[in-house]
């Protein structure tokens, strides 16, 4: 059996979900290769490693160093490899899950490029559209691999009646309720998602026993690639405007915060489907999707990036998609179509249990383990470096910082978002 390092920060990420996927991700290669063949190394979020750990990496002759963690990045951690064992060529091959804040550190992963050339590398993306995202980057293709982050099915699991919740919530049994989980931000289109369920049920294309739940808190990111931000609480009062604006069925529509995870799970399964809206850069995935539809809910979503990879043709009549297209400002979505996909729900029948055996097919720890072990035996060819692509975008990213994406006369976003972000729509 191989002997794989993992290479994670030991303290948890200020990103929970972050630190959920990581948690997993351990669990998943210990199934993969047994616990007494994985040496974890902690690299810190101050980069920060180890000298006796870097150098265990070849006195236990470690066949895979695998990057599990979505920062540091491993630029440091390969330059303090480097005043370990300067003779690369016995470096074990490296391995790295690609996390949806890649695209902040463009100006690393080129150091990387560079670094890590003629050796054994490969990546690992969660979905097939990061994977197309991450090839403007990098050189080789083949050098990418595709696997889901994993759920914890013995958590998030399908259980049958909700009568305790809703009667604590007093929502009837038989009301429908669209549940959405996550930051409550202006790129998860938040306003959009209650603006558009508000006026289905205003229009009757909805039962007026009708609920939108949204677990989560409201942050003020704004949209960073166009420099605009917002203040402390401006999102919030900009779906209060929309709550005031129907007032008389504003009441439908449920903020609870945060939630624990024992206490998310009774949520999905107190609710008849999950929705969402978003089109966030850079949704590389959608954990919170994951954990839903191993709960046994159906999807509303948008077809943006890492969203369609939980197309599964084993359930998609349960599935429903809205497109997306690239816009000057954010990723552009038609209102009858998100209102369509809300009202076609109401219509469909519904199979909780055969939507979780789906999801635990492709997306539970022992899956993803199974996965993870098949994609560690697949040979690669040396690593070539970056791309073109990558030198401009860096370039541009060295000059501009995190307005390297907006045209500097119409203030919108410029030809490299177009041409590096199609991957997500197709």
């Amino acid at each position: 059996m191989k002997k794989i390092a993992l290479v994670y920060s030991f303290q948890e990420s200020d990103w929970f979900s972050c630190t959920v996927i990581c948690r997993n991700l351990i669990t998943a290669y210990e199934l993969a290769y047994g616990k007494e063949n994985v040496l974890h190394i902690d690299y810190t979020r101050y980069r920060e490693v180890s000298v006796n750990d870097l150098k265990l990496i070849f006195t236990e002759k470690i066949d895979r160093l695998i990057f599990i963690d979505h920062k540091p990045t491993p630029i440091t951690f390969i330059e303090r490899l480097m005043s370990v064992k300067s003779d690369k060529t016995s470096w074990p091959e490296m391995t790295v899950h690609v996390f949806g804040d890649y695209p902040l550190y463009l100006t690393e992963w080129r150091s990387f490029n560079q670094i890590m050339k003629g050796l054994r590398v490969k990546y690992i993306t969660a979905s097939e559209r990061q994977a197309n995202y991450l090839a403007n980057y990098v050189a080789q293709k083949e050098l990418i691999q595709v696997s889901p982050f994993p759920v914890d099915t013995q958590k998030f699991r399908y259980k049958e009646g909700n009568g305790e919740l809703r009667a604590k919530l007093k929502i009837a049994k038989d009301a429908q309720i669209f549940i959405y989980t996550g930051r409550l931000s202006y790129q998860k289109r938040i306003v959009e998602l209650v603006s558009t369920f508000l006026s289905c049920k205003r229009d009757k294309k909805i039962g007026e026993n009708s609920y939108l739940i949204l677990i989560g808190e409201c942050d003020n990111l704004g949209q960073p690639y166009l420099s605009y931000t917002q203040l402390q609480g401006e999102y919030y009062r900009s779906i209060q405007h929309i709550l005031e604006e129907y007032d008389d069925i504003s009441d439908s529509v449920i903020l609870t915060g945060n939630l624990k995870n024992d206490v998310l799970v009774e949520y999905y399964n107190t609710a008849n489907a999950f929705i969402s809206f978003r089109t966030y850069h850079d949704e590389d995935y959608g954990m919170s999707v994951a954990e839903a539809l191993c709960c046994g809910l159906p999807l509303i979503l948008t077809d943006w990036a890492g969203y369609y990879s939980f197309n599964f043709k084993e359930i998609k009549d349960q599935l429903i998609f809205v497109p997306v297209k690239l816009g000057k400002e954010l990723p552009v979505l038609d209102e009858n179509d998100l209102q369509n996909a809300i009202q076609n729900f109401s219509n469909k029948e519904i199979n909780c249990k055969e939507i979780e055996n789906t999801a635990k097919k492709y997306l539970s720890i022992e899956a993803v383990s199974e996965r993870l072990k098949k994609i560690g035996d697949i040979s690669v060819p040396a690593y070539e470096g970056g791309t073109d692509v990558m030198v401009q975008m860096t370039n541009e990213q060295y000059l501009r910082h995190n307005e390297f994406l907006r045209s500097e006369t119409t203030r919108e976003f410029n030809h490299f978002y177009y041409k590096v972000y199609d991957a997500y729509i197709k």
